[in-house]
């Protein structure tokens, strides 16, 4: 774990630049459009409404930042240098079966997890029910890059990623959590301390926050390559 960890920082300082670009022309609008959303469409008072068109705009629109960091990283391999346009223009051409693939992992994942809410008993036994969502998270997890790397998308790079995933599914885990738990805890604790704070409860204040948190985040879809690698590097070593 260490080596992934390793090698997607050494990407991420590489390739920043790229990075920096794609959030401010693609994740800095959609961080407008949600944090305006949230505050002057919806309110405070319904947070759901506000979560869900996130959701959406980040599903339409976000999924292009992903899938143009995980280009540069496809580039990179071959022994070029990405290029940012070079990186746009490969990432908006395969934006549906990116969108599509995304879509159907979120939709299923979202569905397991979906059950906690049913009344059907105590909160301990209801929250027992994410474990299948995080089973679905863990195998699907290399589907994105499944579709930059392997060309293939839907269902199809879904299957491809759980076969990658069956014999690494405590490492990817771990990953996932090692990575996604701190900036997803980092993200609820800056926003709480943005609405402690009246002059800076703003949409404003919270897009500048909400833009820095997807530069840290890039270093997610980065960890997620070099799995990929591992994987279908064990994959390939123990055919016959």
């Amino acid at each position: 774990m260490n080596e992934i960890l390793s090698n997607a920082c050494r990407l991420y300082a590489k390739y920043f630049g790229v990075i920096l670009g794609f959030v401010l022309l693609i994740g800095l609008p959609c961080q407008i459009l949600a944090s305006y959303a949230a505050y002057e469409i919806y309110g405070k008072e319904n947070i759901v409404a506000a979560a869900q068109s996130n959701l959406v705009i980040e599903l339409v629109f976000g999924i292009v930042v992903t899938g143009g960091i995980l280009q540069a990283l496809f580039i990179d391999r071959m022994d070029r240098r990405a290029r940012f346009l070079e990186c746009l223009s490969l990432a908006i051409t395969h934006w549906f079966r990116l969108f599509w693939t995304n879509l159907l992992v979120t939709l299923m994942v979202t569905f397991a997890a979906s059950i906690i809410f049913l009344p059907i008993g105590p909160d301990v036994v209801r929250w027992l029910f994410l474990i299948p969502a995080i089973y679905l998270a863990v195998r699907f997890s290399l589907a994105l890059v499944v579709v930059v790397v392997e060309d293939e998308w839907g269902w199809v790079a879904m299957r491809r990623s759980a076969a990658l995933t069956s014999e690494r599914f405590w490492t990817v885990l771990a990953l996932g959590l090692f990575v996604f738990l701190p900036i997803q805890a980092l993200g609820i604790l800056g926003v709480r301390m943005l609405q402690t704070n009246p002059a800076y409860d703003t949409w404003l204040f919270t897009t500048v926050f909400g833009v820095g948190l997807k530069i840290l985040a890039a270093i997610i879809p980065i960890t997620f390559f070099v799995l990929y690698e591992k994987c279908a590097e064990s994959a390939t070593e123990s055919r016959p």
